[in-house]
Protein backbone atom coordinates (compact mmCIF):
# COMPACT_ATOMS: atom_id res chain seq x y z
CA UNK A 1 0.00 0.00 0.00
CA UNK A 2 2.81 2.10 0.86
CA UNK A 3 4.77 1.61 -2.50
CA UNK A 4 1.04 2.50 -4.15
CA UNK A 5 1.14 5.72 -2.88
CA UNK A 6 4.27 6.71 -3.60
CA UNK A 7 3.72 5.92 -6.80
CA UNK A 8 0.54 8.10 -6.63
CA UNK A 9 2.19 11.25 -5.05
CA UNK A 10 4.88 10.91 -8.14
CA UNK A 11 2.20 10.86 -10.87
CA UNK A 12 -0.10 14.02 -9.22
CA UNK A 13 3.47 15.86 -8.71
CA UNK A 14 4.82 14.69 -12.32
CA UNK A 15 0.94 16.29 -13.79
CA UNK A 16 1.19 19.49 -11.46
CA UNK A 17 4.64 20.07 -12.94
CA UNK A 18 2.93 19.90 -16.24
CA UNK A 19 -0.06 22.19 -15.88
CA UNK A 20 2.00 24.94 -13.96
CA UNK A 21 4.49 25.17 -16.96
CA UNK A 22 0.99 25.21 -19.52
CA UNK A 23 -0.24 28.01 -17.31
CA UNK A 24 3.02 29.98 -17.35
CA UNK A 25 3.67 29.26 -20.88
CA UNK A 26 0.32 30.48 -21.71
CA UNK A 27 0.23 33.68 -19.25
CA UNK A 28 4.01 34.98 -20.52
CA UNK A 29 5.65 35.73 -23.95
CA UNK A 30 7.12 32.97 -24.89
CA UNK A 31 10.68 34.71 -25.41
CA UNK A 32 10.31 35.48 -21.62
CA UNK A 33 9.30 31.36 -20.81
CA UNK A 34 12.57 29.96 -22.57
CA UNK A 35 14.58 31.75 -21.42
CA UNK A 36 14.06 30.78 -17.67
Amino acid sequence: MEHFKRKLEEYIDYYNQKRIKRIVSGTMPNSIFSGL
